[in-house]
């Protein structure tokens, strides 16, 4: 039975399906914490210093109770999220630590506010400066991510629950910690035990799911879907190719053996074969393809992996021989975009078959495999890091007065002085508004330097803070009149908007706060404090602590998105330097293929950082796309399909003659040396890009190769890779505004992402 393609979609987004486990366990979290802490209350706080008379029956003493569950409930809830969005261990060690040290600086912050008493104007002080110094524990990675958060959130816990308790409250806020931690932890534990190794298979199921989706967009452009069938191809290539990176990662986990080389040779042949395979059927589309043709080719797709690879090979060469025949004698183009195509077929066919033979094997061995390996390509909660690495190295960059960089600081650093800043700004400005309610302001600043590496990115998600906000009081609103005071149906209306918000806030963060505001509104209700004139001032404090958190991203030590941008072009063009480099050690030494391959992936890695760095620019403040971002990510994408089709070529196993390495070794030479001008952070527009396609065609003659379209070898292919690949660093050259000299005045044909 054929699975709809709607589904498809839906599983595809969601790599692995990580989002979704993460956030039916986040979930699972905060509502067993709910269950926990509103039980624990009931029990034992009393014997933990809370007042005697929450026990006693009459009606003051029940509506006390049911504030301090519901305190204690938030607390529950509020650790189950912190923890939830940014758990990230593998074993039950680390699980274990991950989960209890952030409650370290959570109880010292509550210590700290307590033993300060009545003094609020000391308090509000202090707890910005605590959470600028737990900041800079961000520099030792997830785990150090969350102690700013936690000392924030102990000091307001602390002046809040001592304006009501006093210093004993903290044996009791220390007691619902400790509850929600456990729960916390025993969630985490089976999916510690079951999903280490089913990471690497659901990886590769949604792998298997996303070729397939790249296949159906590869026929639908064939058969005349136009421009939006190739956006949409475009789209489905680049997703294919972040899915391949988060394997190579759980492919790393398992330490380096025969089976996992075997494994990862697999991976990178299938992704040539879909890459190739897109490529020319998008570069066929363009073409005056004769009806038939396009028939015969989408024929053939659709037989894939089911067909028998040796049958599939002379079916497909029975097929050239009657193409041939509809292509006019004065068309070069068109015979070789067949001749590739149907061998991007073949090899598809059989690399997908040994993929099928690969998950099967994998799901019948039940040996558990280390996981020591350094990451080719490090994840975060089982994703890509997006901009975050280079956006590190932008911020700890020097001065540069040529291109207006700003100061060089860590990015832990410059995070933890903007994030004092605007948070102590809005944590006066928000208590100015209301005494009670100056936190929503404080929380809002906080939140937007959380999760996000550049004032484009901060100020975006400023902008969604407030917009799901807004959403959320509209949606909160319908609820609470719905629903009313139903403590039961409240709790659940809670978790299912914090489900619907974790799990959609990969889409956008519009949806997370919209959740969050659904929340609260559920959590005032059941404290009696709900009004409309509440709501509208959540909305006005969340739009000054945002726009105070997007006014010092983008003027106390900015870190702009284009710094960010040339950061990553210039990895990515330096690796792609490598890349050539590795393939002219190829040349010379064919046991090096680890190393070339090792090299592509870094590629891909900077490709995909250089789509997060432009995020933030992709579109106009007027809604409409950004030209010269897209235009950038355009070129640099045909630029990385270019290079993956040459080392594609260059692996084949046929052999090259001494003279034929030397030819391509001063090429790879030659394209080197011109990279040189577009590699350099800085780019200087008085040092052109040098073409090297004429000193190409230079070497083809002088090697005698005279290749007709449906006779070329190796060598053939690898010129023209070469000179493909000239073609579309030359374009990017004229994005960035570098001049290009052309000695080659011939048409450089291929047409996917360029």
């Amino acid at each position: 039975m054929t699975r709809p393609v709607w589904l498809d979609q839906a599983l595809s987004s969601d790599p692995a399906l990580t989002r979704l486990i993460s956030t039916v366990a986040t979930t699972a979290s905060m509502g067993l914490a709910f269950l926990a802490e509103w039980q624990f209350v009931n029990f034992f706080a009393p014997a933990l210093g809370m007042p005697a008379h929450l026990a006693h029956g009459d009606a003051s003493s029940i509506a006390l109770n049911h504030e301090v569950v519901i305190v204690a409930m938030l607390i529950g809830g509020t650790l189950a999220i912190m923890l939830g969005l940014s758990f990230d261990e593998s074993d039950l060690k680390g699980a274990a630590i991950a989960t209890v040290l952030p409650t370290i600086p959570l109880l010292t912050a509550t210590l700290i506010t307590l033993l300060l008493g009545s003094n609020k104007w000391i308090i509000l002080s202090v707890i910005p400066l605590l959470l600028g110094i737990g900041t800079l524990f961000r520099r030792y990675g997830s785990r150090g991510n969350n102690v700013g958060t936690m000392l924030y959130l102990g000091g307001f816990f602390g002046y809040f629950l001592g304006a009501q308790f006093g210093l004993k409250a903290f044996n009791w806020l220390a007691a619902e910690v400790l509850v929600a931690v456990v729960i916390i932890f025993m969630v985490r534990i089976p999916l510690i035990v079951f999903q280490a190794r089913s990471n690497l298979e659901r990886s590769m199921q949604s792998y298997t799911i996303r070729a397939r989706l790249l296949t159906q967009h590869a026929v639908k452009v064939l058969l005349g879907g136009g421009d939006q069938a190739s956006d949409r191809l475009r789209t489905a290539l680049v997703r294919l190719n972040e899915m391949a990176l988060i394997i190579e990662a759980y492919i790393s986990r398992y330490g380096s053996s025969r089976a996992t080389e075997e494994m990862r040779q697999i991976l990178f042949d299938l992704e040539l074969s879909l890459s190739n395979l897109a490529r020319f059927s998008d570069s066929l589309s363009r073409l005056n393809l004769s009806s038939i043709i396009s028939r015969d080719i989408v024929d053939y797709i659709r037989e894939i992996p089911e067909s028998d690879s040796a049958h599939l090979a002379n079916e497909l060469n029975d097929a050239l021989a009657r193409w041939q025949t509809f292509s006019q004698a004065s068309d070069s183009v068109t015979p070789i975009l067949l001749r590739r195509l149907s061998a991007s077929i073949i090899n598809l066919n059989s690399a997908a078959l040994r993929w099928r033979e690969t998950g099967d094997r994998l799901r019948g061995s039940k040996k558990q495999l280390p996981a020591q390996m350094e990451h080719i390509s490090s994840l975060r909660t089982g994703h890509l890091p997006g901009s975050a690495v280079v956006s590190a190295s932008a911020s700890s960059e020097p001065w540069d007065h040529k291109t207006g960089s700003s100061i060089g600081l860590t990015p832990e650093v410059r995070s933890a002085i903007q994030i004092t800043i605007a948070t102590a700004a809005a944590t006066w400005i928000g208590y100015i508004v209301d005494p009670q309610r100056f936190y929503w302001a404080s929380l809002s600043a906080l939140l937007c330097f959380m999760g996000v590496n550049n004032a484009g990115e901060q100020v975006r998600k400023g902008f969604y803070r407030f917009l799901g906000t807004v959403f959320g009081v509209a949606i909160g609103s319908v609820l609470t009149r719905a629903f009313g005071m139903n403590s039961t149906i409240d709790a659940i209306t809670v978790l299912f908007a914090m489900f619907l918000g974790i799990y959609l806030s990969k889409v956008n963060y519009t949806f997370l706060a919209m959740g969050v505001t659904v929340a609260i509104s559920m959590v005032f209700l059941q404290l009696s404090e709900l009004s409309n004139g509440l709501l509208l001032e959540r909305i006005f404090e969340t739009a000054v602590g945002a726009s105070i958190a997007s006014i010092t991203a983008l003027f106390i030590l900015p870190l702009s998105p284009r710094r960010v941008i040339a950061t990553a072009r210039t990895k990515f063009l330096s690796d792609l330097q490598q890349l050539i480099t590795a393939a002219a050690s190829y040349l010379k030494n064919p046991n090096l293929g680890d190393e070339l391959l090792g090299w592509s992936r870094e590629v891909d890695s900077d490709f995909h950082a250089l789509i997060a760095a432009v995020s933030p620019l992709q579109w106009s403040l007027l809604g409409g796309l950004n030209r010269e971002v897209n235009e950038l990510i355009s070129r640099a994408s045909a630029v990385r399909n270019y290079s993956k089709s040459f080392i594609a070529d260059l692996r084949e196993p046929s052999p090259l003659s001494p003279e034929l390495i030397t030819a391509l070794m001063d090429v790879a030479d030659k394209l080197n040396f011109s990279l040189a001008a577009l590699a350099s952070r800085t780019i200087d527009r008085t040092a052109p890009y040098i073409r090297v396609s004429s000193f190409i065609e230079s070497c083809k003659t002088d090697l005698g190769l005279k290749a007709t379209p449906f006779t070329m070898q190796k060598i053939d292919l690898l010129m023209r890779d070469l000179t493909l690949l000239d073609g579309s660093l030359a374009a990017l050259s004229k994005t960035l505004g570098v001049p290009v000299i052309s000695l080659d005045t011939s048409k450089v044909e291929g047409s996917l992402i360029s």
